[in-house]
């Protein structure tokens, strides 16, 4: 049997809310039973619970609807320069609609830092590593590190005026810093920890609100991504991205500052 609030109107335009157990006029009187159940009273409906959710799908429904009419129209506007930035469908093997999506979206966030491509060549020739956070109503945040054959590396330090679920903005801030050798084995063990290289690209998204947490990799030709929805600060897919952003010389609380970071 359906237990969801039924509205129905009279030839005199009232209106009645009939719930299990009860019918309830538009004045908040109570007319008479709908439905007895046996050895049960009738049941009271909770208009202020029944509204809540009704919100909350009517948001979630929102979020998706805006989040795919701009990625798709991202991609539309300019699919090859989408297209060069990941590999078709490593993002969805079996849904292409939602694979483009979420290219479009991460591609549309990349092109405003200008970003260059990770996947493609010349950057496979060397060893570089990218994080990129994008928080739905924060500033997004990248930072990009470039190791040297000789084992020097510099990292990249960006940050948008936009949001990371909605339009990106412009570029607001950059900074380029030289790490030390130290570092740089400290970052390399930390990826090999984590066993990145066979981690899955992504998993199954629990939520809408909250930060995409994406890692880009490449070294001796060899391109992987790994993209997790607002992963816990004990998971180690986390530790290894806070990793990239100090860095940088970042931390997650850039991304919601509205003052620059520090030099």
């Amino acid at each position: 049997m359906n237990n969801f609030p039924r509205m129905t109107a009279t030839a005199n335009h009232a209106l009645t809310l009939t719930a299990p157990g009860v019918t309830v006029a538009a004045s908040g009187r109570r007319l008479a039973p709908a439905m007895q159940l046996p050895r049960r009273p009738p049941q009271s409906l909770n208009l202020g619970s029944s509204l809540g959710v009704a919100t909350r799908t009517i948001k979630t429904a929102f979020f998706f609807i805006t989040f795919h009419a701009a990625g798709f129209a991202a991609l539309a506007a300019d699919k090859p320069g989408f297209s060069r930035f990941f590999p078709g469908r490593v993002f969805s093997r079996n849904d292409d609609g939602n694979d483009a999506f979420i290219s479009g979206w991460y591609a549309s966030q990349l092109r405003a830092f200008k970003e260059p491509s990770l996947c493609t060549s010349p950057q496979k020739q060397g060893e570089t590593y990218r994080l990129t956070m994008l928080p739905t109503f924060n500033f997004p945040l990248t930072v990009r590190i470039h190791i040297e054959s000789d084992g020097t590396a510099t990292a990249i330090a960006k940050r948008l005026t936009g949001k990371g679920g909605y339009d990106p903005g412009k570029l607001d801030f950059e900074r380029t810093q030289t790490l030390t050798r130290k570092q740089v084995v400290a970052l390399r063990t930390a990826i090999a920890d984590n066993k990145f290289w066979q981690m899955a690209t992504a998993l199954e998204r629990p939520g809408c609100d909250g930060t995409e947490w994406i890692f880009e990799a490449v070294r001796d030709g060899r391109y992987h991504i790994v993209t997790r929805w607002s992963p816990s600060d004990k998971n180690s897919y986390r530790q290894l991205c806070d990793r990239v952003l100090r860095l940088g010389g970042l931390d997650e609380i850039d991304a919601y500052l509205r003052e620059r970071p520090k030099p």
